[in-house]
């Protein structure tokens, strides 16, 4: 997800703390989605990267967390612009701060 304008040293630092990597202090915030964020900041701060190790079913926390930092934290100060596809199952999009998710396929039962 891009962002603009970019994330200061300030915010990145702050977003980084809730996707702990072992560098970062980490953060916990009332109304945060889950204990562990998917996103992560870019070091320059001008985009938002999701962990590959996510879920496609987990979307709800992917667009959640999206949600959650676009407005809790960064307070509407940023513009958000992407998309992206979790595991070939949901599609997560923003625009400012708009989040919408679409379902691609459904799970399957076993």
């Amino acid at each position: 997800m891009a962002i603009e304008p970019p994330l200061t040293p300030l915010e990145v630092e702050e977003l980084a703390g809730f996707h702990p990597d072992g560098t970062a202090v980490r953060r916990i915030r009332a109304g945060q989605p889950s204990p562990r964020s998917p996103w992560a900041p870019t070091s320059d701060g001008r985009h938002l990267v999701l962990d590959d190790a996510i879920d496609g079913h987990a979307a709800v926390t992917v667009s959640g967390w999206l949600r959650f930092l676009t407005q809790v934290p960064l307070r509407g100060r940023h513009r958000f612009v992407g998309e992206v596809v979790v595991n070939d199952v949901r599609v997560v999009t923003v625009q400012g701060q708009l989040v919408n998710e679409r379902i691609l396929r459904h799970r399957t039962e076993r």
